[in-house]
C-alpha cells in the first residue's frame, strides 16, 4: 500500500496534531483519512480517525472536520472537486504533499478465545519512504499493535512491556509516528547526523542502532 501525507505550507495540520492521509492499494479505491491525536502515554496513543472510501462527499466530509480544528483557514469544499485524482485536488486546494511511502504490512488478529471478540491487531510493517533524488528509498520494520476493543489499553499496555522487556535486543519502543518517523529520516539524512552505511542495513531498513539514534534525537527536538 501506498501513502501519502499532506499538510499546508504553514504545517498547520502538524501544529495541530492533524494527519491527513491518502492510502492506495493495488486493487481497491483510494481511501482519505483524517487522524487527530487526542492523548498519548508511554506504550500508546489514542487519536480519533475518520476513513472513508475517497469521493465527493468524502472530500466534503473531511474538510468540514478539518475546519473545527483550524479556525486560521478557509476550507474547499466539492466546488473544486474537479477529477478523481485525490493527489491533484488536495494541491489544488493548496495542501502541500509532505511525504510518500509503501508499506508491505503483514496482519495477525488476536480472538478472544472465550468470546470469538477480536481484541487486538498485530501489524509487521516493512515501510520505505519516498526521498529525494540524492537518496535510495530508506525505511524501517515495525510491529505496531493496534486495539480493537474499547478499555483495553492495560493489557495493551502489559503487553507491549513484555515484548520490549523480553526482546531488548531486537525490539525498541517507538512512540513515534511513521509520518513523523520520515520526516526525520530525511531531515538527518541531508544532515549527515545519520549515516547510510552505519545506521541502516544493506535492505535500506533501520538497524536497531540507528533507530536508537533517531530516537535519542527525536526526543530531543521533538519539531
Amino acid at each position: 500500500m501506498t501513502d501519502m501525507y499532506f499538510d499546508y505550507k504553514d504545517k498547520s495540520l502538524k501544529k495541530h496534531k492533524i494527519d491527513l492521509r491518502i492510502r492506495s492499494s493495488e486493487g481497491e479505491a483510494p481511501k482519505i483519512t483524517l487522524k487527530v491525536l487526542k492523548s498519548v502515554a508511554s506504550s500508546h496513543s489514542e487519536r480519533v480517525e475518520i476513513e472513508r472510501i475517497w469521493s465527493r462527499e468524502s472530500f466534503d466530509e473531511i474538510m468540514k472536520e478539518l475546519s473545527s480544528h483550524l479556525e486560521e483557514h478557509v476550507l474547499e469544499s466539492s466546488a473544486n472537486f474537479i477529477n478523481g485524482d485525490p493527489e491533484n485536488i488536495l494541491t489544488s486546494v493548496k495542501f502541500v504533499k509532505i511525504q510518500e511511502r509503501k508499506t508491505e504490512r503483514n496482519i495477525i488478529n488476536a480472538i478472544n478465545s472465550r468470546t470469538s471478540e477480536l481484541e487486538f491487531e498485530f501489524a509487521i510493517d516493512r515501510t520505505f519512504y519516498r526521498l529525494n533524488s540524492s537518496y535510495k528509498d530508506y525505511g524501517l520494520m515495525e510491529l505496531e499493535i493496534e486495539s480493537k476493543k474499547t478499555g483495553n489499553y492495560e493489557i495493551l499496555d502489559r503487553h507491549v512491556n513484555e515484548i520490549i522487556n523480553d526482546h531488548q535486543s531486537k525490539f525498541l519502543l517507538w512512540p513515534h509516528s511513521k509520518l513523523a518517523t520520515g520526516l526525520a529520516i530525511e531531515a538527518l539524512l541531508s544532515g549527515r547526523e545519520i549515516k547510510t552505511g552505519e545506521d541502516f542495513d544493506i535492505d535500506g531498513l533501520l538497524t536497531l542502532s540507528g533507530a536508537k539514534k533517531i530516537d535519542s534525537i527525536m526526543k530531543l527536538d521533538p519539531t
